[in-house]
């Protein structure tokens, strides 16, 4: 790529010009917001490329194998190689003149896959994002060096920092697009000892997740999530949920609190408690312009023990919640194969609006918005398209407006605003350059930046910057007004009923997760079916 068109890198920067630099959004009140990222300019305003038809990109894998001198990027039936050397080995396609505005996405793609060559002297353990262990010293033994400290088992424990870099496009005004590459922060935690000697050393290892270090080709680096351990065994009962009784834990630790952290732990208790008793502790103000609102989530749960085995099986989580978020029901589909989950999708989305097209009374003509939330599709999946059809297969009868959301934190983004001076705590100050709950940032005709966590939720001065959902609307949804759209997801961050306190994630994604999440742990359960979750736990918050 160097050879065609080369880049300029603009930093952020508070001593540079606002003009260049800056990826903010148009609207005065966020004139003050930044994003984590680098402005790239391009030199030129076409490049080289060789290009060919292909219209199946399912041997993709294969044909980079087989062309390992080329960079591969496939769109839309079109196959565009770049070369990777001065004199490739092979040839692939035909020369063709691109025009760089028009192929920002596979310029984005280009220079990802270049990363790692550009910054030798970091390994990646990730290629696509460039994902890298820093240089610098491991967190634990460094910090060891300031301590009198001869416990062995302390050296088991490792924290190192990681970096994601990415390249993007965003649109942060109206047909003004950018290409910006992201940088995020984060750290690597390990464990690498013995569980029963963790156990022994009274470390609590409920809720840690093992994984293997070494696994073989057919087995999965994750592990799974402990619950207890017995025998260096992970064990789950699950008699009362067989038999249709949701159930609320609490661990002795926690009851062992001082009486002021006591009073909330209660709280939070008391609040999942009175919501799997069938309870609605709260729910929000709803659009009440139309005959009926739904906001669906859509999840996935891997259910294979290996990642490599072509057996993998997949289990559909819905979850349906009215406008004023009134949670009425979840589904659980039956395992399937990749292959087989696009008809499977379709036949449980009609399943459960015909059920819920019953249960409100759908008459015909009725005006019925029906918006669908999903975190992360499985890839080569047209769900939006899917969920769609069985939408108007069902409403034949009613006035159907649909809106189809990804809503996502797996992405580079974070924003800060630069008016925000934080707020005083006893000792310091906390959520500097955190923006106010609410804020919502364009970065893309279709999609925005939300932030959910404001400076007055964060628990303390060192706490790292939130990241802000992503959300992304298709371009074939009938209702498509974003602003409406972000907001509700917002309120929908405050409808989780395990704490008073805002969830990171909408409910309708929050809970479809959770449900998901007990699949993968229950599934190794003797005698488990998860047949149960369908009947008698269906309208309940058993998950919570």
């Amino acid at each position: 790529m160097a050879q065609t068109v080369s880049l300029v890198v603009h930093a952020l920067s508070s001593q540079q010009s606002t003009t260049s630099t800056r990826f903010a959004s148009q609207t005065e009140d966020t004139k003050s917001l930044d994003l984590n990222g680098f402005q790239l300019t391009l030199s030129g305003r076409t490049f080289k490329v060789r290009q060919s038809s292909y219209p199946d990109n399912s041997g993709l894998r294969e044909l980079r194998k087989e062309h390992s001198d080329w960079i591969l990027s496939w769109r839309e039936g079109t196959l565009y190689a770049v070369p990777r050397v001065a004199s490739p080995g092979t040839i692939i396609g035909t020369e063709a003149d691109l025009n760089v505005d028009e192929h920002l996405p596979l310029i984005a793609r280009l220079i990802e896959d270049v990363l790692p060559e550009k910054f030798p002297q970091y390994e990646a353990f990730w290629r696509r994002p460039f994902v890298f262990i820093g240089k610098k010293e491991e967190l634990v033994s460094a910090s060891l060096k300031n301590f009198r400290v001869r416990n062995d088992l302390v050296n088991r424990f490792t924290i190192r920092p990681t970096y994601t870099l990415e390249a993007k496009i965003i649109e942060p005004y109206a047909d003004e697009v950018s290409l910006g590459l992201f940088l995020t922060a984060n750290t690597k935690w390990e464990i690498d000892a013995d569980l029963e000697l963790l156990q022994k050393a009274g470390i609590d290892l409920s809720s840690l997740y093992v994984v293997r270090h070494s696994p073989k080709q057919d087995e999965r680096r994750l592990v799974g999530q402990i619950r207890t351990l017995q025998a260096g065994v992970v064990h789950l009962s699950s008699s009362l949920m067989m038999s249709g009784i949701p159930t609320q834990e609490i661990r002795i630790s926690k009851l062992s609190r001082s009486p002021y952290e006591l009073q909330y732990i209660l709280q939070n208790f008391s609040i999942a408690l009175y919501a799997k008793m069938n309870g609605t502790p709260w729910t929000v103000n709803q659009d009440t312009t139309i005959s009926d609102e739904l906001i669906i989530g859509l999840g996935t749960s891997e259910i294979s023990s290996s990642r490599f085995d072509r057996r993998t099986r997949y289990v559909g989580v819905t979850t349906v919640f009215r406008g004023d978020g009134n949670y009425l029901l979840g589904h659980v589909s039956k395992e399937c194969s990749y292959e087989e989950y696009p008809q499977m999708l379709q036949d449980t989305t009609e399943r459960v609006l015909s059920e819920i097209k019953q249960r409100n009374g759908w008459a015909a003509g009725d005006n019925v918005r029906l918006i669908f939330h999903t975190y992360k599709p499985l890839k080569n999946v047209e769900v939006a398209e899917i969920v769609k059809r069985a939408a108007l297969v069902v409403g034949h009868d009613q006035t159907i407006e649909f809106a189809f959301l990804t809503v996502t934190v797996d992405h580079p983004f974070l924003v800060l605003d630069r008016r925000q001076n934080g707020i005083p705590t006893r000792t310091s100050v906390k959520g500097v350059l955190v923006p106010d709950r609410g804020t919502i940032v364009q970065i893309g005709r279709y999609t925005r930046l939300l932030c959910t966590n404001g400076p007055q939720l964060m628990k303390h001065e060192d706490a790292p910057l939130p990241a802000p959902l992503l959300v992304h609307i298709h371009k074939g949804s009938t209702f498509n007004d974003l602003t409406y759209l972000s907001e509700q997801i917002l309120k929908f961050t405050g409808l989780s009923w395990r704490s008073t306190l805002p969830a990171k994630k909408p409910v309708s994604i929050y809970y479809s997760e959770l449900i998901a999440r007990m699949l993968g742990r229950l599934r190794s359960v003797r005698d488990w079916s998860p047949a149960v979750l369908n009947v008698k736990l269906r309208a309940s918050r058993w998950f919570l």
